[in-house]
């Protein structure tokens, strides 16, 4: 690894040490110049802290633990104030700057080996030496493990070619589809149908008119539409990012034409109660009146003209599209009329009493005999 020179800054008070590199550092060389200050940082607690361990350690180690719980390093130890160092520390390098604790240095320089890739042979190690001997600690060391470390992997020349691909995917097809004229124009189409922006239907379909006209205007022969949008020219020259105004003028023309040629139904509103025409042909579902929610236009495939539909409710959860031409507002139909059964019964009994129909024999005999007894009475 490369040499710098580390120095101690005369900023430095009691509360926040400065420690920075005294030499110019490279953007490719700040990773290293970095880890030189932290490496200088770090054996300045370890001159200032009470040690429990003896020998050569990383920081990844000094940062660890006993497997007891406790640590291996204690800074501002109380046989080390004479050798004060303030509670935070001030790294720079180059345009580099960061702060921390100073407790936390050989944690911060742990992070700092697994971010910088700094390879295992290039790991500084410190050597340890307690300034008492009872205070070396028998246990099981239990290293620091990193959050962060740099996993550098190999560019796929077919992943590269894949992306640059994808970024132009839109542009190319816009360039096979178009004359140049087309190409320098195809920006106002998206433009063009600003004024309709409060209308998200009329809107769309104000850009599917004019993306079909610009082809009928500068499409190459035989070539069908593409779908675009204005991030698909960021990567491309500056000329096709600019709007052709006269341009704009006549599409919007264009289309104001097509929609005052085509006008929204006027006797059929959103919340109407409709019913579908020819009631007795209509299937069985489609009998009776159903709530009108909503109608919209539809343009027609070659853009010539504009259809509309409304959405009716059909049953509970279902909403289903048809023609406005094939709906009518629904009309009550005309009530059945309920037949008299009381009077009706009332006539027949006048028509029994009215009516005398001729006497049978048996009537007439027994007349004949009551009009001999009375006689003989």
């Amino acid at each position: 690894m490369k040499k710098f020179n580390v120095m101690k800054s005369a900023d430095s008070d009691q509360h926040v040490g400065i420690w920075y590199v005294n030499q110019d550092v490279t953007q490719s060389d700040i990773n290293e110049a970095v880890y030189a200050v932290l490496c200088v940082v770090a054996q300045a607690v370890l001159d200032r802290s009470t040690l429990f361990v003896e020998g050569n350690y990383t920081a990844s180690q000094l940062a660890g633990s006993f497997d007891w719980g406790g640590f291996l390093v204690m800074p501002c130890a109380e046989n080390a104030k004479h050798l004060y160092m303030a509670p935070e520390v001030c790294v720079k390098a180059g345009e580099y700057q960061c702060n921390f604790m100073t407790k936390d240095i050989f944690w911060i320089m742990s992070e700092w080996e697994g971010v910088a890739g700094i390879k295992s042979k290039d790991v500084h190690t410190f050597y340890c030496e307690p300034h008492r001997r009872e205070n070396i600690v028998d246990a099981k060391i239990k290293p620091y493990r990193r959050d962060r470390v740099l996993n550098p992997s190999r560019v796929s020349l077919k992943s590269e070619n894949d992306r640059i691909a994808n970024k132009f995917a839109v542009l190319g097809e816009l360039v096979q589809r178009l004359t140049s004229e087309g190409m320098r124009k195809a920006m106002s189409v998206l433009m063009a149908s600003n004024p309709w922006d409060k209308n998200y239907e009329i809107k769309e379909m104000a850009r599917e008119y004019m993306r079909l006209k610009l082809w009928r205007d500068y499409g190459v022969e035989g070539s069908r539409p593409v779908s675009y949008c204005a991030a698909d020219f960021k990567d491309g020259p500056a000329c096709w990012m600019s709007v052709d105004e006269d341009y704009v003028k006549e599409l919007r023309q264009s289309f104001q034409q097509l929609l005052d040629a085509f006008p929204a139904p006027s006797d059929i509103k959103i919340n109407d109660l409709v019913q579908f025409k020819n009631q007795e042909n209509v299937a069985k579902k489609y009998r009776g009146k159903f709530l009108c929610e909503n109608v919209f236009p539809q343009l027609s495939t070659d853009g010539q003209h504009i259809d509309w539909y409304v959405g009716l409710r059909i049953g509970r959860f279902s909403t289903t599209h048809h023609r406005v031409e094939s709906v009518e507002k629904w009309v009550e139909p005309e009530k059945p009329k309920k037949k008299d059964k009381k009077r009706k019964g009332v006539e027949s009994k006048v028509q029994e009493k009215t009516v005398n129909p001729e006497p049978t024999i048996e009537d007439r005999l027994r007349a004949a005999l009551r009009k001999q007894l009375g006689v003989a009475a």
